[in-house]
């Protein structure tokens, strides 16, 4: 990987993977993980904006999973969807 241009940054890692440290691949690749990401990512028009294809932006979109948000202004919204739906 490009991430290890030397033998510098291999040692390092192999340093890190051997001990106890909490690990990620990268704090890019670890925030993407987060459920907020995600969610804001899920909103309409913002995965657009990064993923400029639009056929691939709908196949992304078509394995988005339900976000809901249960704080701030549309968490009544959610919670009322959520009890509506259950199974949904």
């Amino acid at each position: 990987p490009g991430d290890y241009p030397s033998e510098a940054e291999w040692r390092a890692r192999e340093l890190l993977e051997r001990s106890a440290a909490v690990k990620s691949p990268s704090a890019a690749m670890h925030l993407a993980g987060t459920k907020k990401v995600q969610q804001v990512l899920a909103a309409p028009g913002v995965l657009e904006r990064f993923v400029p294809a639009a056929q691939d932006a709908a196949d992304m979109r078509r394995v988005f999973a339900g976000l809901y948000a249960l704080d701030g202004e549309n968490a009544a919204t959610a919670v009322a969807q959520g009890l509506a739906d259950p199974e949904g």
